[in-house]
C-alpha cells in the first residue's frame, strides 16, 4: 500500500512539472486488471504506449496493479484516466517491487539494480512485442483483463 502511494504521488508530481503551461488532452477514466497465470499480478507495472503521436512523450498513462489485481490509469494525476485512442500496452514485474514511473526508461541491468529481475522475462515489456493492445473511448472504460502467461 505504501508503494502505492508512494507510485501515486510520483505521477502526480510528473504530471504537474510535464503539464505546467498546456491545457492538456481531455481525458476518460480507465479501469482493468492483470493477472498472472490466473493470479493477480500486484505490483506490476502497467503503460499504456500511444500508437500514433510522440514516441518520447513523458505522457503515456500508466498505473501499479493492486493487491486484487486491479489498476486505475493516470496520466497528469492520480487515477485521472487516459486520452481516447489505440495503445499498446507494456507490462513489467520487477522482483522486490512493481517498478516505478521513473523507472520506465531504465535498462535492464539499471531496472535489476532498481528492483530485481522482471518476473515475466521481458516479454511484455515492449510495446511492439507485448501482444498487449487497448483501445480507450471518451468516457468510462472498463477493460477485460489482461492475462499474462
Amino acid at each position: 500500500m505504501k508503494r502505492h502511494v508512494m507510485v501515486s504521488l510520483a505521477l502526480v508530481v510528473l504530471g504537474a512539472i510535464s503539464g505546467c503551461g498546456e491545457s492538456g488532452p481531455d481525458l476518460s477514466s480507465v479501469t482493468g486488471s492483470v493477472l498472472y497465470q490466473g493470479n493477480p499480478a500486484a505490483g506490476a507495472l502497467v503503460i499504456f504506449n500511444p500508437v500514433s503521436g510522440e514516441k518520447g512523450s513523458l505522457k503515456r498513462p500508466s498505473a501499479q496493479v493492486a493487491d486484487d489485481g486491479s489498476f486505475q490509469l493516470s496520466t497528469l494525476g492520480a487515477a485521472d484516466g487516459a486520452a481516447p485512442g489505440d495503445y499498446l500496452v507494456t507490462v513489467l514485474w520487477l522482483e522486490g517491487g512493481g517498478g516505478s514511473e521513473g523507472e520506465q526508461g531504465l535498462g535492464a541491468s539499471q531496472r535489476s539494480k532498481a528492483g530485481g529481475p522482471d518476473r515475466l522475462g521481458g516479454r511484455y515489456s515492449r510495446p511492439e512485442s507485448s501482444g498487449l493492445k487497448a483501445t480507450i473511448v471518451a468516457g468510462e472504460n472498463v477493460l477485460p483483463p489482461f492475462e499474462l502467461k
